[in-house]
């Protein structure tokens, strides 16, 4: 038996596994999640997600996203490759794509071994501004997942209009469908990821965008629409639970 502690809420950041199972987690008023934890939100009702955002060194400004035919790179494959199996058969891909790669678009490739949580340019991190600058200068940006399935990249990429690519996911076993949210569809407006079943099939969406751009423009602008209802889906319905709770000066 945990005593609820009124007036409390908690804040589960950082459960990329979704395997935290503390003490006193449901003794307080609310839950806020990052990672999209089905099987909790589906058990516990006090439970809501809150989405993971850019990361905190990635830099916000305003602005209309640059036009599809403005941009430079094709796609742009940015991380550290250590944090999953997956990473590194993608960069391999990649990496033998551009060995060959003609198009008049370029492929741009970052890579540094290990995730470091300070972003050091001595671990082979590239500055924020030249960052952002890479994704505001590709069509594409690739999103495999890490630890988890919903990462920072997913959400830096729809920040600044650059379309997500993703392998479709399987359930997670802790997580269960931890993509969810990215899959909602609002009036008049589809999901503005491109799926691959297997990133084998990377090479052949880059040749038909190099080929014909016109459709990507139509999905940038579905994207920037589709990303403005998501965030207010969201983040408004955190804080209308805030209000709820009659806690929204925290």
């Amino acid at each position: 038996y945990q005593r609820r502690v009124h007036g409390a809420l908690w804040f589960l950041l950082a459960d990329e596994w979704c395997e935290w199972t503390g003490v006193g987690l449901f003794s307080c008023d609310h839950v806020f999640k990052t990672y999209y934890h089905e099987t909790m939100l589906r058990a516990h009702r006090i439970v809501t997600y809150f989405p993971l955002g850019v990361s905190h060194r990635f830099p916000l400004t305003a602005g209309a996203a640059r036009p599809i035919a403005a941009r430079r790179f094709i796609v742009n494959y940015i991380g550290s490759t250590s944090t999953a199996l997956m990473r590194r058969h993608l960069r391999d891909i990649v990496m033998s794509l551009n060995a060959t790669w003609q198009g008049s678009l370029q492929i741009f490739q970052h890579y540094t071994q290990y995730w470091s949580g300070g972003y050091q340019a001595a671990a082979g991190y590239m500055g924020p501004e030249e960052f952002r600058a890479t994704l505001e200068d590709s069509v594409f940006t690739l999103a495999p997942f890490g630890h988890a399935q919903e990462t920072f990249r997913l959400w830096e990429a729809l920040e600044t209009g650059s379309i997500p690519v993703l392998q479709r996911p399987p359930k997670d076993p802790n997580c269960g469908m931890a993509l969810a949210p990215f899959n909602a569809e609002f009036p008049g407006l589809l999901p503005p990821f491109i799926w691959l079943k297997d990133w084998s099939e990377l090479p052949a969406l880059l040749e038909r965008a190099q080929g014909d751009l016109a459709p990507y423009q139509a999905q940038q602008d579905r994207l920037v629409r589709w990303y403005a209802r998501f965030k207010h889906q969201w983040y408004g319905s955190s804080l209308k639970k805030l209000i709820e709770l009659g806690m929204e000066r925290l």
